[in-house]
């Protein structure tokens, strides 16, 4: 038997209140993994493609992988997915801490839940047992509160994943939260729990996760050597926010709604700033030698906002919270990250929301009376108030909190134009007139606008930065899986290389592992293959993740095509592919259409379709696929 799993499932009937145990398919675990990859397998078998996101026949996945809960170097992650109430069709979203391991350690791999529950209910699952208890006194209270009041019912050593009243009040970017703060943050799977009136997960286990190679730790050690003496981890150990200079550096800072390309004041939300004085304490998830999070803490009320101490924000958060709204300060970015971190919602999409009604404002579009207050570029505090409303769904935050695809369609009058997202969901915090390769990365994306499943603004963004070392360091590998990413603003082979790591990151969130570990020095993939295979017991090679990565994106995007999405959504917004007026020199419009093409030709997808084509889902495993898509 491969190692690696606890080989069991629990699968959870909210309508009927019923639990059940299920073995984990041998057969997966080398064809999907575990992660998301298994959860793509069970949605696109299970979530009738006419089921809205909060129908009960939608289908949410809570998922570890093999890697989860060993010694390996950054396996305290897991993935949640269900179909998108922002895209109505595939998502996901992973995150780390220690909910996953803990999970593994009381004896499940995964967790499916189906249905709906009559009333609020947690799953609380003690060592192998598992069962519904009411959350009737945990709805309305907030991550941090439910946190509080499981610990209190079932002991501090317990983990948990829940939702906030974002989740609750369906909030389309509703996330899960974990350990305080760290975020299932995409794609609104918060919401889809809050659905069905499942407000949490609490876990707790002693039980250990098999791993085949005796000799794994001391492996394992040879490795964390290894990244501690990379150049990835002089950056990545920082934490995130020592980035946000270089990429207002180089343009890749999003700043007035993405009207502009330069932010005077970005540096005093970095490392180089303010930023330190509100977040100098360190905090690493489960077995992370980089230990980029931090703990924040502000001691001034702001936007009714008390003090508080939580996880700090990152790169993403800064961008969205600061440069987007074009505001320097640091703290009311702390504090808007807090809300989103309480009431369970993704900092990315809120804070895109927010950008999209400080313009809505300055345009006339929207009113003081529609607000309840004035929105001026610059003004945190204001951002804190409307992150406030949207979670609650309070006046204008009813609207807001439909994202940007629905809220642009319900008010009209151009503000299609700058309510930016791609497939439904808003954009991320970096700069495809930047970095050329992440245009076709967001176009294509089966969850929707993501600049994690290809990664590519931080390949192309080393080599940048570091490309004279880089030449040194790596010339007889390349920077990442044997590949190099040149030609900052060029399209020619960008198609090519972004599918090539997209189905690689696939294969990441399968497993799962951090991605930051991966510019931390295991860069041929080989090293990465080796450690799994070690786990597995059996021979695993980089060709055959590479492989793995591939089947799971195809998955992914015959799941799109069943629930209605087609070629025509593979877009950008305009802004995006105009360079902004402020910084010519650093900002160059993608041809989406040349990355297109050849993203195409490399995925083996239909030009007229966006299908995967026949003989790619038959050659990769798929021939139920090939012939639920092409029959």
């Amino acid at each position: 038997m491969i190692s690696g799993y606890m080989n069991k499932i629990l699968r959870v009937d909210l309508s009927a209140g019923k639990l059940t145990e299920e073995p984990f398919p041998e057969d997966w675990k080398k064809k999907y993994l575990g992660g998301t990859g298994v959860a793509a397998r069970i949605i696109y078998d299970e979530v009738p493609p006419d089921a809205d996101a909060f129908d009960s026949r939608n289908v949410v996945c809570i998922f570890t992988g093999p890697y989860t809960g060993t010694s390996a170097p950054t396996s305290g992650r897991y993935g949640v997915a269900a179909k998108s109430p922002l895209t109505g069709g595939w998502g996901e979203s992973t995150a780390s801490g220690f909910f996953g391991p803990e999970m593994k350690f009381a004896g499940f791999d995964g967790i499916i839940v189906t249905g709906k529950s009559e009333t609020p209910v947690y799953l609380w699952i003690n060592d192998g047992k598992a069962e519904l208890l009411s959350a009737e006194e945990l709805w309305g209270e907030t991550t941090e509160d439910t946190e509080k009041i499981l610990k209190e019912k079932h002991g501090d050593k317990i983990r948990i994943a829940s939702i906030g009243p974002a989740g609750e009040k369906l909030v389309r970017f509703g996330c899960v939260i974990s350990d305080g703060g760290r975020a299932a943050g995409r794609c609104g799977i918060g919401a889809v729990m809050g659905s069905k009136n499942l407000k949490a997960v609490a876990v707790r286990g002693t039980q250990k996760v098999p791993v085949a190679d005796p000799e794994f730790d001391a492996t394992v050690k040879k490795y964390i050597k290894i990244i501690r003496e990379s150049i990835g981890f002089q950056v990545m150990s920082q934490g995130t926010a020592d980035t946000v200079t270089m990429a207002d550096a180089h343009g890749d800072f999003p700043v007035k709604n993405w009207q502009l390309g330069n932010f005077p004041e970005a540096e005093r939300l970095g490392l180089q700033g303010d930023y330190p004085r509100i977040a100098s304490k360190k905090w690493a998830c489960y077995r992370c030698p980089i230990a980029c999070g931090r703990i924040a803490k502000v001691d001034r009320e702001i936007g009714g906002v008390k003090p508080f101490e939580s996880h700090a924000p990152e790169y993403e958060t800064l961008g969205v919270f600061g440069g987007a709204l074009q505001n320097p300060d640091v703290e009311t970015i702390a504090a808007a990250n807090y809300i989103c971190t309480t009431y369970g919602m993704d900092t990315i999409s809120s804070g895109g929301m927010i950008a999209f009604a400080f313009e809505a404002y300055e345009k006339g579009i929207l009113t003081k009376d529609d607000i309840g207050f004035e929105l001026k570029w610059g003004d945190g505090e204001a951002a804190v108030k409307l992150a406030q409303m949207i979670a609650k769904r309070e006046g204008i935050g009813e609207l807001l909190g439909e994202g940007p695809k629905i809220t642009a369609q319900k008010i009209g009058r151009g503000t299609e134009k700058f309510a930016l997202h791609v497939k439904g969901m808003g954009i991320p915090a970096h700069d495809p007139r930047v970095y050329s390769g992440i245009a076709v990365e967001y176009a294509v994306s089966n969850r929707g606008t993501c600049h994690l499943q290809g990664f590519m603004e931080t390949w192309q963004s080393i080599e940048l930065e570091y490309g004279a070392l880089l030449d040194e360091v790596y010339k007889d590998t390349g920077l990442f899986w044997g590949l190099r990413f040149p030609d900052q603003h060029g399209n020619e082979g960008k198609g090519e290389l972004t599918y090539k790591v997209m189905a690689v990151h696939n294969t990441f969130d399968a497993l799962p592992i951090c991605k930051f570990l991966t510019p931390c020095d295991m860069n041929t993939g080989h090293e990465i293959a080796s450690l799994v295979s070690s786990i597995l017991g059996i021979e695993i090679s980089r060709d055959d993740l590479q492989e793995i990565g591939e089947r799971l994106v195809a998955l992914k995007r015959a799941f799109n095509m069943r629930c209605g999405l087609t070629k025509a959504d593979d877009r950008l917004p305009e802004r995006l592919l105009t360079p902004p007026p402020d910084t010519p020199d650093k900002h160059v419009a993608p041809n989406l259409k040349v990355q297109l093409k050849e993203f195409y030709e490399s995925a083996d997808w239909d030009w007229e379709t966006g299908k995967p084509n026949r003989e790619k889902l038959v050659k990769l495993g798929l021939d139920d696929v090939a012939k639920n898509l092409w029959e």
